[in-house]
């Protein structure tokens, strides 16, 4: 396990080979599937998470959730799924927890099957793995990455009080609390790295090192905000959906948004790649990678 590694390229020359692979894999059309996929798992996750936490007494858990993603994503993407969680929360019984349950679960490992094609593409490997191992592999990694979400979600919202009882014990006053709350963004952010590089390493059919942060998860998490940033930017300035899409203009600019992030996603997908042929010598577009 490496922390991270160029493979002996240069920043320049890494981002004109990751943008000729981009392009020439086409996974603009790659990320067309995902965002379709994201935005059909997305509800029954958010069905069977919402009935799950109310049977639990953990409503305020999920309110902090919603919370956080207003201060960071446009309104515009978070008032559809505000919307569905105000429906769900009329209607949440114990039955439509057991069927969002197995909805959410079908629809998201369909997705994670979307981005193992998606990261073979990216790396020139054909995927040789039986499907009746594929199947429940998607099942277990998508069980998994919900469970990675879920840690960092709570890692972040129990963080506070649970700093704040450390430091109670321990007798240090209000400093660590203080330093918790400057550093918990960056931590956050450094979670999120080692997740994306969990799914760029397992994912895709091919042997190689695991990099605790890799130059795609650094890339991917940084442009996400980026590109929140500029996507808030464009809807306040330029775009008006509702003016085209009607009532449905809320819901296409959610899609748009996902787009977005799965673009960026198979990106640094790219660039690791791109770093991987560098360091085992197989040229772009060589199907001598070494599979799995």
């Amino acid at each position: 396990m490496r922390l991270t590694s160029l493979g002996g390229l240069s920043l320049l020359e890494i981002a004109k080979r990751s943008i000729s692979g981009y392009l020439d894999h086409d996974m603009n059309t790659h990320a067309s599937a995902l965002a379709y996929r994201a935005l059909f798992s997305l509800f029954p996750f958010l069905i069977f998470l919402l009935t799950l936490l109310g049977a639990i007494g953990w409503d305020d858990f999920f309110s902090w959730l919603i919370e956080q993603a207003e201060r960071g994503l446009p309104a515009e993407v978070i008032n559809p799924i505000n919307t569905v969680i105000s429906q769900i929360r009329e209607g949440a019984t114990s039955s439509l927890l057991s069927f969002s349950l197995v909805t959410s679960i079908w629809a998201a490992s369909t997705g994670v099957r979307a981005v193992i094609n998606a990261l073979n593409v990216a790396y020139d490997v054909k995927e040789r793995r039986p499907i009746w191992l594929l199947y429940p592999m998607s099942l277990v990694y998508t069980l998994g990455l919900v469970f990675m979400l879920l840690i960092l979600a709570g890692f972040m919202f129990i963080g506070p009080q649970a700093i704040a009882w450390i430091a109670e014990q321990v007798g240090i006053g209000d400093n660590l609390v203080t330093w918790w709350i400057r550093l918990r963004v960056p931590i956050a952010a450094l979670l999120s790295m080692l997740a994306i590089g969990v799914i760029y390493y397992v994912l895709p059919n091919v042997n190689m090192p695991f990099q605790l942060l890799s130059p795609g998860a650094i890339f991917t998490v940084l442009a996400i905000q980026v590109a929140t940033f500029g996507f808030n930017i464009y809807l306040a300035n330029f775009a008006n959906f509702n003016a085209t899409y009607g009532s449905l203009g809320g819901l296409f600019i959610l899609l748009f948004y996902m787009y977005i992030c799965a673009a960026v996603l198979l990106f640094g997908a790219e660039v690791n790649a791109t770093i991987f042929h560098a360091q085992s010598g197989a040229a772009r577009g060589s199907p001598a990678a070494t599979t799995q």
